[in-house]
């Protein structure tokens, strides 16, 4: 049977395993899904840097364009440029200047003839000339005015056509514009829902962790409270067997108490009876020497009557 003090010395071991730390608690499933976990936010973590990386160029190609954007003005001179709007205008404009000149001259005929002729001429004579002159400069004037009624035509198209060319121009730029936006738009979004995939992952990592913890701290409960259960056995088995001992320790005690009083009554008793007999004895030798003393003392006697008489 265990003595108290090996008993004492379980308890004390039992109490040191009901502190046991959470840490010490290992579950392989928690384990494996918090490194899962780890590996995805790893992998969301490159999704979201590669959406950013993507969102700044979409960010970049968007400012880049927009500050290199032409205003309407601009388009509209390339394209009067392209289409020889004012080299078609410059004409139209010669024409017509043309033809004002000639009808201008046209009516000045008859006082025309009349200066450039050194003769008085008839009326039939001066009728003719000016019908002959008239139908000269008609002819040159419808010539002329065909000439500027083309290039008011070539004009007019040239405007429409440069008009409709800055049009697409501007509305090229336009699209490509809202192209851009879009793609910076669109990486945004993508970017911000890598974000918001992101901190799902940190977030689920987070809870595996609590509740790894968790299960941690309930097996240490669980642990801890089973080592109380058995210290507390334990110490009362101390107890018990301390009890015991103790009980015994008294028991044998009292019996030694008892053999030491023994003892001594044996030896006050002893030493009693010796001091009897050494008394007794004492008495015995007075006596005899008494006797020896009052014998030597008659014979002493004797002796001087003896003496006494010899003379």
């Amino acid at each position: 049977m265990a003595t108290s003090a090996e008993l004492w010395s379980n308890y004390m071991e039992l109490q040191r395993q009901a502190n046991v730390s959470p840490d010490s608690f290992y579950n392989k499933s928690f384990v494996d899904r918090m490194n899962d976990a780890q590996k995805n936010i790893d992998l969301m973590v490159e999704e979201k840097n590669q959406a950013d990386s993507k969102r700044m160029q979409a960010q970049d190609a968007y400012d880049t364009f927009d500050g290199q954007m032409r205003n309407y003005s601009s388009m509209q001179d390339e394209a009067e440029n392209k289409f020889g709007v004012t080299t078609a205008m410059e004409n139209y404009e010669k024409s017509k200047y043309a033809v004002a000149a000639m009808e201008q001259t046209l009516s000045s005929l008859p006082s025309t003839i009349n200066r450039t002729s050194n003769v008085v001429m008839s009326q039939e004579r001066r009728e003719l000339a000016y019908n002959t002159m008239a139908n000269k400069w008609e002819q040159n004037m419808r010539t002329k005015q065909a000439i500027t009624d083309v290039n008011k035509e070539v004009w007019d198209n040239a405007r429409k056509m440069s008009n409709e060319f800055a049009q697409q121009l501007y509305g090229e730029q336009e699209s490509t514009r809202e192209a851009l936006s879009l793609q910076w738009s669109n990486a945004t979004s993508e970017y911000q829902k890598s974000i918001d995939r992101w901190q799902d992952a940190r977030m689920l990592l987070t809870e595996l962790k609590s509740d790894y913890r968790s299960w941690q701290w309930q097996q240490a409960s669980i642990a801890n409270a089973y080592a109380r259960a058995k210290a507390q056995d334990a110490f009362n088995q101390y107890i018990l067997q301390y009890n015991k001992e103790m009980q015994s320790r008294l028991e044998t005690y009292a019996m030694q108490q008892a053999a030491s009083d023994y003892r001594m009554a044996q030896i006050q008793e002893q030493a009693a009876q010796r001091r009897a007999d050494s008394y007794l004895n004492y008495q015995e030798k007075q006596k005899q020497a008494n006797v020896a003393k009052s014998m030597s003392d008659n014979l002493g006697i004797l002796g001087r009557y003896a003496y006494l008489y010899g003379k």
